[in-house]
């Protein structure tokens, strides 16, 4: 344990004493994140809920706000859900000036933009608007973590020469003279901006079937003493599931070399395996795309394999996660294509092109049609793609030039419509709490608080609004 956990800890503990205070949501909040690094995701989560609970409806602290939702709303929550209230942070921290959690907060927002598998358009577009104020605030750590989101959604949709290119170079014009601090390769040194910027390559080569350059970038990571995000940020379920999708096809293209790569790939499943027991509504379309992967290394039946993708592939649609759903559906389409039959390959080629262009992936369906003359006879017109791509650059973002820097951020009317699927397709979680002996236990300090009379019944208003919202969101209630 860390001593910023032993802080965590003894701040839940002096809350449990002696009652709330104003920093009561960070200590709720850090311990939630302590619990989650030792393993206890549903305890970790009810923190979470304690911390938000803790927090006044009119004042967002963005190092509350940063920590709930980059670390523990995952567990139980669409992941997109946390979009809304990490722009509030990020707007909270440049009014209040803590532009440090302010602009993490908004780079936080870039990861569970891409995430969620939103407009690959709007996501280039608004970042490159978060990048100018992130500069004119000096944020350059925060900075490295969004330029690469950038230029992954400027590669995919089309914008760049090199799909593939996600490389410390193609970002040095935004970083100037902070980027050979955090991007440099020859280094094995625990900052991991160089670490997610690979790990986007390595997606990258992997989509365009570049697996030299997949291979090439998965070694450099294996390298690495640190490839990871602290504890457990949303991007970390991304990055396990790169390190088992470029394995598989690195151990299909040389099952004769693929020991280190059959040894990732178990780590990846069994990384997102605990996530998946814990009931995370993330993670459980990724795992069985993974599983269905490693099923079709001996399954030769097109049968059992498609329902092995398509239970993957309902997973992450009813998830609303379109590019996972896109890749699910194509490397069902190469499995009917080895097995010879014709039509399903035909049918998930195709209901793959479409997926991808609904992220935005232009590029990604160019690359197809080369590939596969049905897509290029029967799929979606990427031209057409393109011109709504480019109609989107111009009106989805609502920053405008003479926008203060401060209520900018208060943009996204569209997020109401995110994914509704996502939601209403659901459950936020069970109620019940798994409380190790040795830990404090979110009831017990909810319990021992000893709130003013005033302080009290407002929080306890919140946390009755809160259970409805969640019955309301759970199928069937």
């Amino acid at each position: 344990v860390t001593f910023a956990g032993l802080a965590y800890f003894r701040m839940a503990r002096l809350t449990a004493k002696h009652g709330w205070c104003e920093v009561t949501a960070y200590a709720f909040a850090g311990y939630g994140f302590l619990l989650a690094s030792m393993g206890q995701e549903d305890e970790a989560f009810r923190f979470a809920e304690l911390a938000l609970g803790s927090t006044r409806t009119d004042f967002a602290r963005p190092e509350v706000i940063m920590m709930v939702h980059a670390f523990l709303a995952h567990f139980q929550k669409p992941v997109n859900m946390s979009l809304q209230p990490l722009l509030a942070g990020y707007r909270s921290g440049l009014e209040t000036g803590d532009t440090m959690c302010g602009t993490i907060c908004m780079s936080v927002y870039a990861h569970v933009f891409f995430f969620s598998g939103l407009s690959l358009a709007t996501l280039a577009t608004d970042m490159r608007q978060f990048a100018y104020q992130l500069k004119l605030c000096q944020q350059n750590l925060a900075l490295a973590f969004v330029i690469p989101c950038e230029q992954l959604a400027l590669n995919l949709s089309g914008e760049t020469e090199d799909p593939i290119d996600v490389s410390p170079e193609s970002m040095k014009r935004d970083l100037e003279s902070y980027h050979d601090e955090l991007f440099n390769e020859t280094s094995t040194s625990e900052d991991v901006p160089l670490s997610m910027a690979l790990y986007f390559k390595a997606f990258s080569a992997y989509l365009f079937n570049d697996l030299d350059v997949a291979k090439e970038t998965i070694d450099k990571l294996l390298a690495r003493k640190t490839k990871r995000l602290d504890g457990t940020q949303i991007m970390n379920i991304f990055f396990a599931f790169v390190d088992g999708i470029v394995s598989f096809a690195l151990i299909r293209s040389n099952k004769r070399k693929a020991g280190k790569y059959r040894a990732l790939a178990k780590a990846s499943m069994k990384e997102l395996g605990r996530y998946a027991k814990k009931r995370s509504l993330n993670v459980a379309g990724l795992l069985s795309l993974l599983l269905a992967e490693k099923a079709s290394l001996s399954e030769k039946n097109p049968e059992v394999l498609r329902k092995k993708y398509g239970e993957a592939i309902r997973q992450l649609t009813q998830g609303g996660f379109v590019h996972f759903s896109a890749i699910a559906n194509e490397l069902a389409a190469m499995r009917m294509i080895e097995a010879n039959d014709e039509y399903w390959a035909e049918f998930y080629l195709i209901l793959a092109a479409e997926k991808y262009v609904a992220w935005g992936a232009v590029a990604k369906v160019r690359d197809m049609k080369k590939h596969h003359p049905v897509v290029a006879e029967k799929g979606p017109n990427t031209d057409k793609a393109q011109l709504a791509v480019d109609s989107s650059k111009r009106g989805s973002s609502q920053f405008d030039s003479n926008v203060d820097s401060l209520t900018g951020a208060s943009r996204f009317s569209h997020i109401g419509s995110l994914k509704a699927s996502a939601v209403s397709g659901s459950v936020l979680g069970q109620s019940s709490i798994i409380a190790g002996s040795t830990n404090l236990s979110a009831s017990t300090i909810a319990d021992k608080l000893t709130f003013g009379e005033s302080q009290h019944s407002s929080l306890t208003q919140r946390s009755s609004q809160h259970s409805s919202q969640r019955s309301s969101l759970t199928p069937g209630a």
